[in-house]
């Protein structure tokens, strides 16, 4: 099986990924495109407060986690997305021509969710079978 760069999976994928906001819930292009897939694994992001306590939006994106797995039936691991759109904020400002005050919301999903399969990639503990 060959192995991919995050890189190589970011310009493979991530362009292409509907990002699904749990407050609306899973886009249609999104759920086609796991049928379509079948993947063994998705990443949910989990939005957790500064002190890893839980919030409306935790229990929220648990229970998109759970009806994906029922759904799809696919392993779904939560990760950590604490920071991850002010982080993609600050590349995109740092990135941006000079004097440009414009954040694209769908850029900043984009990067954030490149930046939560980063930390789960570089999370040494979990155990890949994919």
């Amino acid at each position: 099986m060959r192995s991919y760069t995050v890189q190589e999976l970011q310009k493979k994928y991530l362009n292409s990924w509907a990002i699904a906001s749990v407050g609306g819930g899973a886009s249609e292009a999104f759920l086609s495109m796991l049928t379509q897939w079948k993947p063994n694994l998705v990443l949910v992001g989990l939005p957790l407060n500064m002190d890893d306590t839980e919030s409306e939006l935790s229990a929220r994106a648990r229970k998109f986690a759970r009806r994906l797995e029922g759904r799809f039936n696919v392993q779904v691991e939560m990760v950590d997305e604490r920071l991850t759109s002010q982080e993609a904020k600050s590349i995109i400002r740092g990135n941006s021509k000079r004097g440009s005050s414009t954040e694209d919301l769908t850029k900043i999903d984009h990067i954030a969710a490149a930046l939560i399969l980063q930390s789960w990639l570089d999370d040494s503990s979990i155990g890949r079978s994919i």
